[in-house]
């Protein structure tokens, strides 16, 4: 791991892409477990990013990834994409097809590179023609690695290990006209690591498919859109990826190499104010070999979505609405120490915007069903905001987040549950460490950002969580239990201190890392914790 240390950070003084990815491929290839599609797919990011670099010998410089926090503060008034699609009327942020990263989105498929391609402006391998300008073709390509490093994991000491993950991503997107296209993605990824430590993203000695896996099929769907009159109205089919809904239940999981995936159906309308949107998935589960995942009939998620712009200015931000319902039905799904039968129904509202130097976010939910024939009465709510103080030069955006989710009731056998899940949250909401959950829990957390030149950003957060139910336990990550927090008393569970870094090196790569440490508090320490640590860093390289 010393060496893989060494190596990412002789990646921060590069900003070459060519010997980026010509390091990135060596460093896939230290696994002799990689098959040929790593080589393969890190070999086009050389030979694309070849092409990009020559293209812009005599062109302008485009403009550098945006680091997370002026990525926030942009995705509230316009995207700053050129390859936002020309079809679609909602403003690209909140349509639902995931953030901006950079000159690309995270999701490949919502970018359309068609306006570039007929102004001259397209870089290589991006809607090349096939049969004439109806039939268009783009490539697209990421790498990544990682390195995780827990010291007293699971809050228990000398509970350490290290792990080093790299994925590679190769996908393709086949325009057939101007109402039809299918999307397909390959991903293949590693993992290895050392420590004594139990380990959160794995278990023994088999890995989980979404950190090794020798090639799957990551996405693969066909879509249909068409206007009538002032509306996109669309449908999407196969295999895909979906984080449409607030964080705090929805995300793609981005933590593991390889992102969670849905099949089924995706329909939409959107309009010049509003949209609306429904979906019916099964979960993807995925095998460590080729080809190998499974349609997984016992993990379902459907419902309904819809966003309404409900205060707009013109360069100034608009403010949405988003009403939401997700129901979901999981045959091995988590409550407290239960595993077994679990339907809910998470429905609730989100507010989010900005206007001026204010941006919020704030979501209200709430959780109804049952667990292997228990009622469940649950809630949660989010109010996160921040204000730009300073302007010019070295910007400052400071705030504070409230995160509050129900719980009790968890460990008994009779009466409703009342622990809150966060189903699939997204990882980096409280901390890539999954050292809390939002369960049983109130967080207040003042926060700030900095961005001391263009591409890089410093933010920092310091959480005070207190215990809502003293009959229930502290929950860390992916809804983890800390095994007799619930029979202690108080509510002091502690504090959390992060830091997160981020530079976006040029278009195409973006490096960032995070720190955090748990500091337990009086419920943790009567149950024999302590305080826990995670570190983070990563690199990307994207085409």
């Amino acid at each position: 791991m010393a060496a893989c240390t060494a190596q990412v950070a002789a990646f921060l003084a590069c900003r070459d892409p060519i010997k980026i990815a010509t390091a990135t491929t060596v460093t896939l290839r230290e696994d002799s477990r990689m098959r040929a599609f790593s080589g393969a797919v890190t070999g086009f990011l050389i030979v694309a990013c070849a092409c990009e670099a020559s293209a812009q010998e005599d062109a302008a410089p485009a403009v550098r990834d945006k680091p997370r926090e002026e990525k926030e503060i942009e995705s509230r008034t316009s995207s700053g994409s050129r390859v936002i699609p020309e079809n679609e009327p909602y403003p690209m942020q909140a349509a639902g097809w995931g953030p901006a990263a950079g000159p690309f989105f995270v999701e490949r498929w919502a970018e359309d590179w068609s306006r570039l391609r007929r102004d001259g402006e397209a870089p290589a391998l991006k809607a090349m023609p096939l049969i004439g300008d109806d039939v268009t073709l783009t490539l697209s390509a990421e790498a990544r690695v990682r390195i995780d490093a827990y010291d007293d994991a699971a809050l228990m000491a000398n509970n350490d290990f290290s792990q080093l993950e790299s994925r590679v991503i190769a996908g393709a997107d086949m325009h057939l006209g101007e109402h039809l296209r299918v999307y397909g993605e390959l991903g293949s990824a590693q993992v290895d690591g050392h420590g004594n430590g139990f380990t959160p993203n794995y278990r023994g000695t088999v890995a989980p498919g979404n950190y090794r896996n020798d090639v799957a099929v990551q996405q693969l769907f066909a879509e249909a859109a068409t206007h009538v009159g002032d509306y996109l109205i669309g449908a999407m089919v196969g295999r895909m990826e979906f984080s449409d809904g607030p964080r705090q239940l929805i995300a793609i999981s981005d933590g593991p190499n390889l992102h969670r995936t849905w099949n089924g159906v995706r329909t939409y309308v959107h309009g010049r104010n509003f949209r609306v949107g429904a979906f019916s998935y099964k979960v993807t589960r995925l095998g460590n070999g080729a080809f190998d995942e499974q349609v997984n009939g016992d993990e379902r998620l459907k419902g309904v979505n819809a966003s309404i712009v409900v205060a707009r200015a013109k360069g100034a931000g608009n403010f949405y609405l988003d009403p939401f319902l997700f129901v979901t039905s999981n045959v091995r799904g988590l409550a407290g120490p239960s595993q077994g039968a679990d339907k809910r129904k998470s429905f609730g509202i989100r507010l989010w915007g900005s206007r001026g130097p204010v941006s919020v976010d704030w979501a209200a939910i709430r959780q109804t069903g049952e667990h292997k024939g228990r009622n469940i009465d649950a809630w949660a709510a989010s109010l996160v905001q921040s204000v730009l103080v300073k302007e010019k030069g070295v910007r400052v955006r400071a705030g504070f987040r409230l995160d509050m989710g129900s719980g009790g009731n968890s460990f008994g056998t009779n009466g409703p549950i009342k622990s809150f899940n966060q189903l699939y949250a997204s990882s980096n909401y409280l901390g890539e460490g999954l050292l809390i959950s939002q369960s049983n829990v109130a967080i207040f957390a003042p926060t700030i950002a900095v961005i001391p030149t263009k591409g890089v950003t410093f933010t920092a957060d310091y959480a005070f969580l207190r215990r809502l139910a003293r009959n229930d336990a502290v929950y860390g990550g992916l809804m983890r239990p800390y095994a007799g927090t619930q029979n202690v008393a108080g509510r002091a569970v502690g504090s959390q201190a992060r830091v997160v870094a981020s530079w976006a090196v040029n278009d195409h790569v973006a490096v960032s890392a995070e720190g955090e440490h748990l500091f337990a508090g009086n419920v943790l320490k009567r149950a024999g914790y302590g305080g826990g640590t995670y570190g983070m860093m990563s690199l990307t390289l994207r085409y």
